[in-house]
């Protein structure tokens, strides 16, 4: 039903777009994963704070 005429440039536009979809999801894993670490970082500097804070409350 859906035939390209010059069939040629079926297979090089289907290679591309699954290269555009592994660039998309390894640009989105990579987002996810700095967004965790941003995450975790700031948790971390937020409880190093608090813990400080006591440390010097209780001195």
């Amino acid at each position: 039903m859906n035939q390209r005429v010059g069939g040629e440039s079926a297979p090089g536009t289907k290679q591309r777009t699954a290269d555009l979809y592994e660039v998309i999801q390894t640009e989105l894993t990579v987002t996810v994963l700095i967004q965790q670490i941003t995450y975790q970082t700031t948790h971390c500097a937020t409880l190093l704070l608090c813990l400080m804070a006591l440390l010097v409350q209780c001195t």
